[in-house]
């Protein structure tokens, strides 16, 4: 994961590559366990990591807000499973 150090200009690029990388080892964990569990469900995290202007605009935020909600339905799918 990379650190942000606030400057407007470089939070675009440390976004998409800190969720790239989340989305990825998610799956990982989420690929192990299903093979482990032998679930009918393959569970798979996908969020919205599209190329945007550098600028912080609302189509971000809209995105970064979605994400937020796939993340959270996501952990609430797998508690429910672990429960």
């Amino acid at each position: 994961m990379l650190s942000w150090s606030g400057d407007i200009h470089e939070f675009l690029s440390v976004y998409q590559k800190n969720m790239t990388d989340f989305q990825d080892k998610i799956n990982s964990h989420l690929s192990w366990l299903n093979d482990d569990l032998y679930l009918d469900n393959d569970f798979r995290l996908a969020l919205i990591i599209q190329k945007l202007d550098a600028s912080f605009s609302r189509l971000l935020y809209n995105q970064i807000c979605e994400n937020t909600r796939l993340i959270n339905i996501i952990l609430n799918k797998l508690s429910r499973l672990l429960n």
